[in-house]
């Protein structure tokens, strides 16, 4: 096998492992991509096809999922929405506020421009 097959085969499955988490096995054994869309994916060495029967196969695989596994998917939010107040409530989470509330103004700053610190390489030289 190829490194770029061997990269298609770990795509397909990490994809399958994320409908399964979220939509369960049953719903994953039903997924299958599109029959052009590992020749295209290969011969273009790791692009993906935007071929419309390609995007409209996968969208409709979608539908499906919310359709008939929607009982699913909604288990799963309840998991992660309890996962998350289990985090918010345990002394780490707690106690590591204020860094984070520094990083998240840092991050807003740098992004804004306003931030102290600049990169030479964009930076015009002063008085040169």
């Amino acid at each position: 096998m190829t490194p770029i097959e061997e990269f298609w085969a770990d795509l397909m499955e990490s994809r399958r492992y994320m409908i399964t988490e979220v939509y369960g096995a049953e719903c994953a054994s039903r997924y299958q991509p599109h029959h052009i869309e590992k020749e295209y994916f290969l011969k273009h060495n790791g692009t993906f096809s935007a071929h419309p029967s390609v995007t409209q196969h996968t969208k409709a695989f979608w539908v499906m999922c919310e359709t008939h596994y929607s009982k699913e998917r909604e288990a799963y939010r309840r998991i992660l929405r309890s996962r998350w107040h289990e985090v918010q409530q345990s002394d780490d989470y707690k106690t590591r506020q204020r860094e984070r509330e520094q990083l998240k103004e840092y991050i807003s700053q740098a992004i804004n421009g306003k931030g102290k610190e600049t990169d030479a390489r964009t930076t015009k030289k002063e008085g040169r």
